[in-house]
């Protein structure tokens, strides 16, 4: 049985470290604590399953689904750092024409509007 940290848990819900507590505290969602000294809270699979009314597809607090990604923050650099130097080709360079430049701009801009959006650059 996979166990998630509130943190975690709330990455998977879709909501706020604060409202994941709220949930607890109502019962929404069933945790145990760990021992005395620990404190924490300790969420089972089952439980954010429960609360989802569906099963969880991956799992997301496995090594193995945690090493196929690049961290968010690099791929925003990278993005970040290629419309930078789209930028200066098409200042530059007049051999390629205004509409492809225009053209990698603009997927290139899509591109980092989808990675923000998929680390969660807007707070819920």
């Amino acid at each position: 049985m996979q166990l998630y940290t509130v943190r975690k848990a709330a990455q998977i819900v879709g909501c706020s470290t604060n409202t994941l507590y709220k949930y607890l505290n109502e019962g929404r969602i069933k945790a145990s604590r760990g021992t005395k000294h620990q404190g924490r809270f300790r969420i089972p699979q089952t439980s954010l399953e429960e609360f989802l009314g569906a099963p969880l597809k991956t799992n997301p607090a496995s090594p193995a689904a945690a090493g196929k990604n690049l961290p968010l923050k690099l791929i925003r650099g990278l993005i970040l750092l290629g419309l930078g130097l789209i930028l200066i080709d098409a200042f530059s360079n007049r051999t390629v024409s205004l509409t492809v430049q225009l053209n990698r701009l603009l997927f290139l801009t899509i591109a980092l509007l989808l990675a923000y959006q998929q680390g969660g650059y807007l707070r819920r």
